[in-house]
């Protein structure tokens, strides 16, 4: 997704004029890198003004997004949602954040396992049997049964959410 991309500027936009912007979310003339009539499009991307634009979404951080353990994953996410303010008052922070650092830090061990599969030539496919062993049995905790609420928080029964199909685990 290139709101996850290190830099921006993929996603350049050609209005029914000819207009050419940098990106679709940036159709404002600041962001107007020339016409299609007028200029050669290949100039118009490779040109100084675009690499910039791309540039500026990694050079633009907050101090607390240079030192957080998920901006390899994130990169900032999208400049067009960094409109709240950081901790400690700089500016640029995405207001989607908080939820970003929740949604990494529960992907991480599945993301991770499936990186160690593929580094040891096995398919990371297998994160799925992995997964429900982990969630479902846990380590050391009590076990889901078939008509507690499923531990994905999908508020169903597990026998009709994560468990459907597979026996019961006793």
């Amino acid at each position: 997704m290139c709101i996850f991309n290190p830099v921006c500027g993929d996603a350049l936009v050609v209005e029914h004029n000819g207009d050419l912007y940098s990106y679709d979310h940036y159709v404002y003339p600041r962001n107007r890198l020339g016409n299609v009539l007028d200029t050669p499009l290949q100039a118009m991307v490779e040109s100084k003004q675009q690499r910039a634009f791309g540039e500026a979404k990694a050079s633009t951080l907050p101090p607390v997004c240079l030192s957080c353990q998920y901006l390899r994953a994130c990169n900032g996410e999208c400049p067009k949602h960094r409109f709240t303010r950081a901790p400690d008052g700089s500016p640029g922070l995405n207001y989607l954040c908080p939820a970003y650092k929740q949604f990494f830090a529960h992907v991480d061990p599945y993301m991770s396992f499936m990186a160690n599969e593929l580094a040891s030539e096995r398919p990371p496919a297998n994160v799925m049997a992995w997964a429900r062993r982990r969630d479902v049995l846990g380590a050391g905790q009590r076990r889901v049964g078939r008509n507690d609420p499923c531990p994905c928080g999908s508020g169903r029964k597990y026998k009709r959410c994560c468990g459907a199909g597979i026996a019961q685990q006793t």
